[in-house]
């Protein structure tokens, strides 16, 4: 026989519910799930595949080793993006002179015009989201998460904090 008791409202389902780590995680899923047939169905492209855009956009010529350590994502869901995006002409690779092991990636001309048109979508909903608080509420957020954030990474790599994952760096599209 199942359980049929519902909760009280305004009694927490679980303790973890008033957690740091959970509201964290449910905002990133909701904003995941609302972005994520939109950046598909407007632009063809997964949410990581935007990822990956993004931030080799921003590196201008970087390694899938250098957007791993970045976007803090395994080999695989890179190489995945990676593909998927050369074989679509809008990232081009090159050998890497510096290490013949790998390659440097870089947007192509349709790329960087993708990615021109998807920063203008994520910039909207990222102007939405931000007009909802007050400046003293964003100023507070953005501090505390680049707090947590650094806090986190140095647990996770000790004092060797990934580069570009600093304080002050973590209010991304």
């Amino acid at each position: 026989m199942g359980n049929t008791a519902q909760p009280a409202e305004n009694v927490a389902v679980s303790a973890i519910d008033g957690t740091i780590d959970y509201k964290l995680g449910v905002l990133r899923k909701v904003l995941d799930r609302y972005s994520a047939p939109l950046v598909s169905s407007e632009f063809g492209l997964s949410l990581a595949e935007w990822r990956v855009m993004s931030h080799i956009h921003a590196g201008e010529l970087v390694t899938a080793s250098w957007l791993c350590e970045r976007l803090l994502a395994d080999k695989a869901e890179v190489s995945r993006a990676c593909g998927s995006l050369i074989g679509r002409h809008f990232v081009r690779r090159r050998k890497n002179v510096a290490d013949g092991r790998s390659h440097l990636l870089y947007l192509s001309q349709s790329g960087r015009r993708l990615y021109d048109q998807i920063l203008a979508s994520r910039l909207a909903l990222d102007t939405e989201l931000t007009e909802l608080l007050s400046e003293e509420q964003k100023g507070t957020f953005f501090s505390a998460v680049d707090i947590l954030t650094a806090h986190m990474l140095q647990k996770l790599h000790g004092s060797d904090v990934p580069a570009g994952h600093a304080s002050g760096d973590s209010h991304q599209v």
